[in-house]
């Protein structure tokens, strides 16, 4: 079935969506579509107000959360708008196309002396405009806090099918690397999932390629409570550059605990964290490693789905126990390997529980089912979700004139609410 005129959509490509990792693929869309630029998205959007039929914007669907609302859809595929516009090195800031892969990026930045400093899902496979889409970043890279810091400015097609840009420098011209000096739309495209708008073009401010001194050790999640303690003392120390901790069940005892800290700062993170002589050292850039689609080839075999969220650096003590109970959830379940992560920022700590099932119906079946009963266990703390999703709309309670003021701005933005319908919290 084609729901596309010649005179609306001609010369845009069609195509067709990689496979999803998710245990949640969010159904068939009726059309994908490949836009080369902004204004073929714009067209795309234009078309479905007068159809009346949804639009996804989609990345490289590396993530295993429940985000997509693809059935019945037209899918507008990013990939296609992958292009570094611009690396101004006098003002430390680029600009590139939505749909370029991270790691691609980072590689073109690092040739100039510069990185992405965050550390986001997916090996560096995920799209650019991903990172805006839903606010995040993970990993290694949660220590250099939210890819949303650094962003100067974007530019975006409403679901009206207006094209907007956000920030002081783009709105106004300037060549300066800043956001702020007039009111600023921006920060209503971070974490809105696609709801409000599709992101076609990130300005964002630059970090220096440094190197790493990379410790590595052996710590029981009984041990967690402790380290986590020592991290957040030195967490504005400048000897540290990032901490991860990964815990796998029931294949490890201990957890991994990765530590990446300056060079000269090597020697006070060792000691004061207390890590004993540690199993590997060396030297790290922070390069992203591997071929293209790296993350499906590891996880070609499974689903996984999981619950991330964001805590309070004074909200520590229930991570270890909420482990076990996570743990105990999955063996009733069958679930063959359950993995805890947890990875610090400066004002917040992630905590993430994934569930890998074989890829059946009945694995996937079972992977959502643990993730809405951990969600559920987890709401009372009233976590800060990492990516919302379709997962946290019935668990989570946010501000009900927050919310009502939101509802009004999405029907001005998106006045036939074509969008993403359904997904995150508006």
């Amino acid at each position: 079935m084609s729901l596309v005129p010649v005179d609306d959509l001609h010369g845009i490509a069609r195509g067709e969506l990689p496979s999803s990792l998710s245990a949640a693929d969010g159904g068939t869309p009726v059309l994908v579509l490949l836009p080369a630029s902004t204004d073929e998205v714009r067209r795309i959007v234009l078309h479905a107000r007068k159809k009346r039929t949804s639009v996804v914007p989609v990345g490289g669907r590396t993530t295993y959360f429940d985000n997509l609302a693809l059935e019945g859809a037209i899918a507008v595929d990013v990939s296609a708008m992958d292009a570094v516009v611009s690396i101004d090195e006098a003002n430390a800031v680029a600009t590139a196309r939505a749909g370029i892969r991270i790691a691609t990026l980072d590689a073109a930045l690092r040739g100039r002396g510069f990185c992405i400093p965050m550390r986001p899902d997916g090996y560096g496979d995920e799209r650019l405009g991903s990172l805006v889409a839903h606010d995040t970043a993970a990993g290694l890279g949660a220590f250099h806090g939210p890819f949303a810091d650094r962003i100067v400015g974007l530019e975006v097609v409403t679901g009206a099918g207006d094209v907007v840009q956000t920030g002081a420098a783009r709105v106004l011209g300037s060549s300066a690397g800043i956001r702020q000096g007039v009111p600023d739309l921006g920060a209503l495209f971070l974490a809105a999932e696609g709801r409000f708008g599709i992101v076609t073009e990130v300005a964002f401010q630059l970090a220096p390629s440094r190197p790493r001194a990379r410790m590595r050790s052996a710590i029981g999640l009984g041990e967690l409570e402790a380290v986590l303690g020592r991290v957040r003392d030195l967490r504005f120390s400048g000897a540290l550059d990032s901490v991860a901790f990964e815990h796998e069940y029931p294949s490890e005892e201990a957890g991994s605990l990765l530590v990446h800290a300056t060079p000269e700062g090597a020697a006070i993170v060792r000691a004061q964290l207390d890590l004993g002589e540690p199993t590997t050292l060396g030297k790290a850039d922070g390069a992203f490693r591997g071929p293209p689609d790296r993350h499906r080839a590891a996880l070609h075999a499974t689903f996984m789905d999981g619950v991330d969220v964001h805590v309070g650096w004074d909200d520590l003590s229930w991570i270890a126990g909420a482990a076990r109970q996570s743990y105990a959830r999955a063996m009733d379940r069958g679930c063959p390997v359950m993995r805890t992560t947890v990875y610090p920022g400066p004002h917040a700590v992630n905590v993430g529980f994934h569930f890998h099932f074989p890829r059946t119906g009945e694995g996937a079946a079972a992977a959502r089912g643990l993730c809405s009963e951990t969600a559920s266990a987890l709401a009372p703390r009233r976590p800060i979700p990492y990516r919302t999703g379709r997962r946290w709309r019935s668990v989570l309670a946010p501000d009900p004139a927050w919310l009502a003021t939101l509802r009004g701005l999405a029907a001005v933005l998106d006045p036939d609410a074509v969008l993403n319908p359904g997904v995150g919290l508006v």
